[in-house]
């Protein structure tokens, strides 16, 4: 982390949308926000947890967390003493991981509008960014095929410690040259909105389901809107 950069956690609470005037860059999520990948999650949960339960750690491990790269970290700091094994493990469970993203990445398109919203964002200045706890590989099997404007972009590879930890996006503001209180963090998933808050800027929930909804506002979403897209409409401040 790059004292630098640091932001500092905001308080809940209402937000002056003059705020956004402010607003120099945006980061994205990935998955279900500029991109439908239809990636199998709970079946990623059940092989892992399948895995954990393998190596004799579930006791230890599925009791904190039941997200798979929590699972997965949390499992490789049981066995920090024995270097050989945490490395297996790791390996082990990124190869399934990888793999169910491999299942439908390779034939995922963007939402409609994304393309052109981000074409939008940076014909009028703004610096795009993009953070995702998905692989490199399934993320380039897209990007490959579509070409998402922007000027970086962070899959779980790239960092020590992936969102909702703020490392993740305080490494994509820096390269972006900018500062938490000059970026909107904008994702579909409550851990979109708690990484924002934990950096320091403003972010915004991305979804048209009431539940998700529900969710994303008590994570404490600055902003709501329905689709990618819709954020024109938030930053010209209609």
């Amino acid at each position: 982390m790059n004292p630098e950069i640091q932001g500092c956690e905001r308080p809940p609470g209402d937000v002056p949308r003059d705020l956004l005037q402010a607003v120099r860059g945006v980061v994205f999520d990935f998955d279900g926000t500029l991109v439908a990948t239809q990636i199998d999650f709970a079946g990623m949960r059940r092989a892992i947890t399948d895995l954990i339960h393998r190596w004799g750690l579930g006791d230890s491990v599925l009791v904190s967390t039941d997200y798979p790269l929590e699972m997965v970290a949390a499992g490789c700091q049981i066995l920090a003493d024995d270097a050989e094994r945490a490395a297996t493990l790791k390996r082990e469970a990124m190869d399934i991981i990888e793999g169910f993203e491999m299942q439908t990445c390779p034939y995922a398109a963007p939402f409609p509008g994304v393309m052109d919203t981000l074409e939008q964002l940076a014909a009028r200045g703004y610096r795009l960014g993009i953070i995702t706890r998905n692989g490199h590989k399934g993320v380039r099997s897209i990007t490959s095929r579509y070409p998402l404007h922007h000027e970086v972009l962070l899959t779980r590879e790239d960092v020590t410690q992936v969102k909702p930890h703020p490392e993740h996006l305080f490494t994509a503001i820096q390269a972006l040259g900018l500062t938490p209180p000059l970026v909107l963090m904008v994702g579909d998933h409550p851990t979109d909105v708690m990484c924002g808050r934990a950096a320091g800027t403003l972010s915004v929930g991305v979804s048209k389901d009431p539940q998700r909804i529900a969710d994303l506002t008590q994570a404490g979403a600055d902003f709501l809107i329905g689709s990618v897209p819709e954020l024109m409409v938030l930053l010209n401040g209609e």
